[in-house]
């Protein structure tokens, strides 16, 4: 027999001790350690406050871009992965976090030259951490003010930092929320810097509500909304005097818990002024905007311009935002729905009046920008992307959405939706080696801080780590590396955990397939038939092939008995091809159009799970039904829920497969 261990192959025969495998593998393919990658994966951005950069994180690593200047510095270069970026309110700090050192820490960026504005421009960029321990600190966001800094601490607590002391405080403590990944729950700073929305998800796993907290530490709890379908990516508008948030309260929702859903934007108003005002019709907005412009030019030519315009330069200087008062009696009545339909909504914004709603939906193929204005309902798309899911920001003038679209930087005209590139004039390079031992630490860390118990199997984990990361020098390639990632968590003895690795190349070729099982055992000239799939490209009305033909060419190909025909199905997925087919003593020809083989894959599948519904069927003489569980999805459950509670309601049990 033969066995691996450790890396090496042996071989035993009875009576006799194993034997190792001398293998000597001659490679002459040369490969580089580190090596030159486009700037074209773009995970999160972040617009700053002066508009004119945008820090993003492009495969675990910082840059920052000019919005209509294509100079590109790269703030971090380490195999590990940096992400969360955040600019302080002057934006002449930048805070990201990283995962250094063994934990998540959070750093700050800021030039080190004093004649250099803009990052996307500068020399020199200084990096020191501001929050460092030995605990996971990550998800940095400034306060308004620029005089604190909330993040969140060992995955569930949220913490306040006072800069100028240090000191810190605990917003929400432990045991409200569940993070599945790193950053999966979040909090927003209101305009006072006063007072936080925070993603509480209560001890429970699957619902998150938005809670109003102080953010000095004090105070009770506030659920403004508190429902049972949850509230997700709560912002502040109006200068805090409304609160909004995604829910899916409306929308279609799959059957199953864990599935998507789609859902609407809501708002309820803290003021009940803003309430009034928004109730307004269109008409009467337009008469209130007027008067309270005429009431303005009224004061402004009773006052002396020159005095005036000391004052105007005086109050800029020393303005104050005012504080917020909440105002929760009767919220219930200041709720409104700000869409008009329910859909897949990856990222919304409005402007500063709230007049206007702007977010990323896929009605159709792809996210669009769409925006609606609440007061009309009038809703369209104002840019066409047929993109990718991507949060959104809007410029500090109304005028300009920013997204990204396919890991590319793109800006949208608020008005008109015209679409324009941002340009990175730049590269990274990536240190492919480090990056995999970056992966197999982060990888072992988590399962050890999220999931690991010593309690159970008896399970050594820190000498697997060890073991297993003996192997790291040696692979070189994504596919041997997912296979030791598998290799590792495969000693936890627990289901989904694991490596993948899916290649995506470049114009790689794709063969199709069509539709037909083929007789193994047939030597002659041609592919001989021996099933039509049920659902396939040949299974229709029209099409004489059936069991026992024989296709003898494939778009004028002869197929020869020795010959691989599958070259002649290459990269023609849905494209008419002629078939040549002979049917015992006649010769016809027909078209088809091949499918891919995942489709065809789809159609065995169905044909696996016929026979097992006939078989039971058979042997049971009617009496149990047969399900089989294909994954842990709603589609899955959907197909459950329809057979049992169907076609198998009258059985007397169920044989149920699982997956």
């Amino acid at each position: 027999m033969a066995f691996t261990w450790k890396g090496d192959i042996y071989t035993i025969s009875e009576g006799q001790e194993p034997q190792k495998l001398v293998i000597n593998v001659r490679d002459d393919s040369a490969y580089e350690t580190v090596k030159n990658i486009d700037i074209s994966d773009v995970s999160e951005f972040k617009v700053s406050p002066n508009g004119k950069e945008i820090a993003f994180v492009n495969r675990g690593e910082v840059f920052v871009t000019g919005v209509d200047d294509s100079r590109t510095k790269r703030i971090t270069n380490t195999p590990q992965q940096e992400r969360m970026v955040n600019w302080s309110p002057d934006g002449k700090t930048l805070l990201f976090s990283g995962e250094q050192d063994g934990s998540w820490n959070i750093y700050k960026a800021t030039l080190s030259q004093p004649d250099e504005t803009y990052f996307y421009a500068s020399t020199t960029v200084k990096i020191e951490p501001l929050i460092a321990t030995i605990a996971e600190e990550y998800q940095p966001e400034f306060s308004p003010d620029g005089k604190k800094v909330a993040y969140i601490k060992d995955r569930n607590i949220l913490k306040v930092m006072d800069i100028a002391s240090k000191k810190e405080i605990t917003v929400l403590p432990e045991g409200h929320n569940y993070s599945y990944s790193d950053g999966d729950w979040g909090f927003e700073w209101s305009p006072d810097s006063k007072w936080l929305f925070v993603s509480d998800q209560k001890g429970y796993a699957f619902t998150s509500n938005t809670a109003l907290l102080k953010a000095d530490g004090t105070g009770e709890f506030i659920y403004p909304v508190n429902s049972g379908f949850g509230e997700n990516n709560t912002k502040w508008a109006l200068d805090g005097k409304m609160m909004v948030y995604e829910s899916s309260r409306d929308g279609e929702k799959s059957l199953a818990v864990n599935g998507s859903s789609e859902s609407d934007i809501y708002a309820v108003f803290f003021d009940q002024k803003a309430y009034d005002t928004y109730k307004l019709s269109k008409e009467e907005y337009d008469l209130l905007k007027e008067k309270e412009k005429d009431s303005k030019k009224d004061s402004d030519e009773s006052e002396d311009k020159k005095g005036k315009d000391k004052k105007d330069d005086e109050d800029k200087k020393d303005k104050k935002v005012e504080d917020i008062k909440i105002n929760l009696d009767n919220l219930d009545y200041r709720k409104v729905k700000l869409t008009i339909n329910s859909s897949s909504i990856s990222g919304y914004v409005l402007n500063k009046d709230a007049s206007k709603v702007y977010y990323l939906s896929s009605f159709e193929k792809g996210y669009d920008v769409w925006v609606t204005e609440p007061r009309t309902k009038e809703t369209k798309i104002l840019a066409k992307l047929g993109g990718s899911p991507s949060g959104i920001q809007i410029s500090d003038d109304d005028k300009t959405l920013f997204l990204s679209n396919r890991g590319k930087l793109a800006k949208v005209d608020a008005e008109s939706g015209k679409i324009t590139g941002i340009n990175i004039n730049g590269d990274m390079l990536l240190d492919a080696s480090g990056e995999r031992q970056y992966i197999f630490e982060h990888a072992w860390r988590q399962v050890k801080k999220k999931f690991y118990d010593p309690n159970i199997h008896g399970i050594d984990w820190k000498m697997y780590h060890d073991e297993y990361a003996k192997f790291l020098p040696y692979i070189n390639n994504n596919y041997d590396f997912q296979q030791l990632l598998s290799e590792l968590l495969g000693e936890l003895n627990a289901s989904h955990t694991g490596g993948r690795y899916y290649h995506r190349a470049k114009n790689g070729d794709v063969t199709a397939s069509l539709g037909v099982l083929f007789d193994e055992n047939y030597t002659g000239n041609g592919i001989k038939i021996s099933e039509v799939l049920s659902g396939g490209p040949l299974d229709n009305a029209d099409s004489k092939i059936k069991k026992g033909s024989i296709i003898l060419k494939i778009n004028g190909q002869d197929i020869k008995s020795d010959d691989n025909w599958n070259k002649y199905l290459n990269n023609i997925i849905d494209k008419n091809i002629l078939l040549t087919v002979k049917n015992g003593n006649s010769t016809f020809e027909e078209k088809v159009q091949p499918v891919s083989s995942g489709t065809q894959a789809g159609l065995m599948y169905k044909r696996w799970t016929k026979m097992m519904e006939h078989k039971v069927d058979s042997l049971s003489g009617g009496k149990l039904g047969y399900v089989h569980v294909r994954g842990m999805d709603d589609g899955s459950f959907r197909e459950v829920f329809d057979n049992v509670m169907g076609r198998n309601i009258d059985k007397k049990a169920l044989v149920v497969d699982t997956r």
